[in-house]
């Protein structure tokens, strides 16, 4: 990959920030840690082919200040790239699943 295209532009941070500062100051998203975490969490997604709006809505988590990826977010990534998974249990206190690779 470019790195280039790691780095977002100065229009497209621009329009990250505005969204961030609008997602921010919602009930919602409060919670997250600020723009400045929704921010990185936005980033972080668009690193990874998400979209920002699906980024904050629990594809990543804001843990003690690192983002981490959600258990919603592992699964979008696994089935977007072609693969399948298979519940076999699932308990209070245990989850097994098959990765199928496609």
């Amino acid at each position: 990959m470019n790195n280039q295209l790691l780095v977002p532009t100065k229009e497209e941070m621009m329009s990250s920030q505005v969204i961030a500062q609008t997602a921010a100051n919602t009930p919602y998203w409060q919670k997250m840690g600020g723009m400045q975490a929704i921010l990185s969490v936005m980033l972080l997604a668009r690193e990874l082919g998400i979209s920002p709006m699906n980024a904050i809505t629990g594809m990543f988590n804001v843990i003690q200040g690192k983002v981490e990826i959600s258990g919603k977010g592992m699964n979008y990534l696994i089935r977007r790239a072609g693969h399948k998974l298979k519940l076999i249990m699932l308990t209070n206190e245990k989850c097994i699943l098959n990765g199928i690779i496609s």
